[in-house]
């Protein structure tokens, strides 16, 4: 009569298929909200303070300009 396993092949491989698409789909949304959707503390914008602690931690300014900038900046 009918040939129902090469169906039964060809189904069973399209639900594989689309299980596979359905399970990077989660995957890729998941990676884009926890990586790009929320704030982390790379994502955060660095006060004036931690900028300047971070160009005297680098050695871009000396300590009498990195305590007088402080200074201006916590009056």
């Amino acid at each position: 009569m009918h040939d129902y396993n090469n169906m039964f092949f060809g189904m069973h491989f399209i639900w594989w298929i689309v299980l596979i698409i359905i399970i990077l789909a989660v995957i890729f949304y998941n990676k884009s909200v926890f990586i790009g959707g929320n704030k982390t503390d790379r994502d955060k914008e660095d006060t004036a303070l931690d900028i300047l602690d971070k160009r005297y931690a680098n050695g871009e300014i000396t300590k009498d300009e990195y305590e007088e900038m402080k200074r201006n900046l916590l009056s």
